[in-house]
């Protein structure tokens, strides 16, 4: 799967805009840091991807984002945080509209944090992105450990 191909044209614009005439960085001096995509529970930290199974994130990442990033009416999709400070936030917004008296999902480019907020919040995911790394190299290497006792156990059943 395709990192960009999960990016809504929104967010590729933001992309886009690191390192433009907005900010005091070429493209090439700015790196993605910490980039979140909260549909598919990705997190790419230093270019490297981990996709979080729903008990983390529920446990250990929805819990640091509800209720400032995302709530049940007002929902984190993306959020790329670069090494200049900068960043990119997409959200999805539950409205109602008056002309069709319909409700929908409205997704938009939000502002309202400061880069010191998301900043904190990125370091904070980048921790426990981490965290989940290293408690799933503990869990593999105990399966696979474990399975290898189990396989010898069993070899040595059918060799007697």
């Amino acid at each position: 799967m395709s990192i960009v191909g999960t990016l809504s044209l929104l967010m590729i614009n933001i992309l886009q805009q690191a390192g433009s005439s907005n900010s005091p960085n070429l493209m090439t001096d700015i790196r993605v840091v910490v980039q979140v995509n909260a549909l598919e529970r990705m997190i790419i930290v230093d270019g490297k991807t981990e996709f979080i199974d729903e008990e983390y994130w529920n446990a250990n990442i929805q819990n640091i984002l509800y209720p400032f990033w995302t709530s049940d009416l007002d929902r984190l999709i993306h959020l790329n945080y670069f090494s200049d400070g900068s960043y990119g936030v997409e959200k999805k917004k539950y409205v109602y509209d008056r002309t069709t008296k319909d409700r929908k999902w409205k997704t938009y480019q939000w502002r309202e944090p400061t880069n010191e907020e998301v900043g904190a919040i990125a370091e904070r995911i980048k921790e426990n992105t981490l965290s989940f790394k290293m408690l799933t190299k503990k869990l593999f290497k105990k399966n696979y450990t474990m399975s290898m006792v189990d396989g010898v156990r069993f070899l040595g059943k059918v060799l007697e």
